[in-house]
């Protein structure tokens, strides 16, 4: 008897509007389901009202097929507010980019006067080309440099200071490396992270510049680079593909893959060494995270590592172009590493910035090296790992 009571009041407080239940079924469903619906719910309420003498007199004109009408349009108009709220959350998201591609386009602009003013205050040019008659080669790898990057640990120590250092080493040994096997025309594959970005927590605290000014110091001294190397040797090919760290967006799930700060290095170098005759930038064709390039008649592929394994990458490339090559390049790990897979060598190259609070944190550690290779048309080759600290 009183849960029959506990119900018929429970369905007069419903009535009067002091539940949060929004239909009858919702009611029947909070009260552990005493009735087979909701409707049955609602007639037994009318009823036990009615023997009481306490049925609202509109109660009698209202019929049930009206009331289930009622119920379906305050159900539609529910419906019509989630859909209003998911179309305001889709706005939120599409200005979202909207302002980040207008921050990266004013970046650019940027970008063409700190060329425009680099270029009067200081021009790069060759006084006099060098002629060298050799059909030797040589790739050399640009790699994980995360510049901007601030590490002091007992493995390394990494700053503005000791990044200028060890770029100055490398160039030095390139040049040497070079010289001591006749090479005539270099290769220069960027694998990208030249910058530290702001992908991580971590990246941000230990960051000792904003994005910006990684991205514009960083292109200048590659410029300088490249034209160094072009005034020691005959000829030079810069390819390149963007690493994960120059995401204008920091979040992985969200980032367009076209929104990478990195994409400005090509299109400073372009703008500063313009008049390097023997300079020449190429752009990947097919696909923009993958270099492709024939070496001394060898197929190289080249690609940051972000989404590839060592173990796969030859098979995943393979069977992506249909067509199988002969070396295949990587970054990204931080660790100089080479292996075969049916007769095609995988060349990964370590970092130059070397051993970071993030790679500590993942008890990870190693030198920083970069990686040049030596070939020629006879498929003789010669690696070097040239460690930097």
């Amino acid at each position: 008897m009183k849960d029959r009571e506990k119900l018929l009041q429970v369905g007069i407080d419903f009535r009067s509007g002091k539940r949060e239940e929004r239909t009858w079924n919702d009611l029947n469903s909070s009260m552990d389901n005493p009735f087979a619906n909701g409707e049955s719910y609602r007639g037994f309420t009318k009823k036990q009202l009615k023997k009481l003498g306490k049925l609202p007199s509109k109660e009698r004109v209202v019929s049930e097929e009206v009331q289930g009408k009622l119920d379906e349009v305050e159900l539609k108009i529910n419906d019509l507010k989630s859909e209003k709220i998911k179309l305001q959350d889709q706005r939120r998201e599409y200005n979202k980019i909207i302002r980040e591609k207008a921050r990266f386009e004013a970046v650019l602009e940027e970008f063409e006067n700190i060329i425009d003013k680099a270029n009067k205050i200081k021009p790069l040019k060759v006084d006099e080309y060098v002629k060298i008659n050799s059909e030797n080669e040589m790739v050399v790898v640009f790699t994980d440099w995360h510049y901007g990057l601030f590490a002091d640990n007992h493995w390394n120590f990494y700053d503005a200071n000791e990044f200028h250092r060890r770029l100055e080493k490398y160039l030095n040994k390139i040049i040497s490396i070079g010289r001591e096997h006749n090479v005539s025309k270099v290769h220069v594959l960027n694998l990208g992270d030249m910058i530290q970005g702001n992908i991580h927590l971590v990246s941000r605290v230990t960051n000792v510049e904003d994005v910006i000014m990684q991205t514009q110091n960083i292109s200048e001294s590659m410029a300088e680079m490249l034209l160094n190397i072009a005034k020691n040797f005959s000829e030079v090919n810069y390819h390149s593909v963007v690493g994960n760290h120059g995401r204008v967006n920091a979040n992985k799930q969200e980032a367009m893959s076209t929104e990478n700060f990195e994409y400005m290095i090509d299109w400073y170098l372009k703008g500063r060494l313009q008049d390097i005759k023997n300079i020449h930038i190429i752009k990947n064709e097919e696909e923009p995270s993958i270099i492709k390039t024939t070496i001394c008649g060898s197929k190289v592929f080249a690609t940051h590592g972000d989404k590839d394994k060592i173990s796969n990458v030859v098979s995943n490339m393979s069977l992506m172009f249909k067509e199988i090559p002969d070396y295949v390049y990587l970054g990204h790990l931080h660790h100089f590493a080479v292996d075969t897979f049916h007769d095609v060598q995988v060349i990964m190259s370590g970092s130059l910035s070397g051993t970071d609070e993030y790679a500590k944190d993942i008890r990870r550690s190693g030198k920083a090296c970069q990686t040049i290779t030596i070939m020629n048309k006879e498929k003789e080759e010669c690696i070097y790992n040239i460690k930097l600290n």
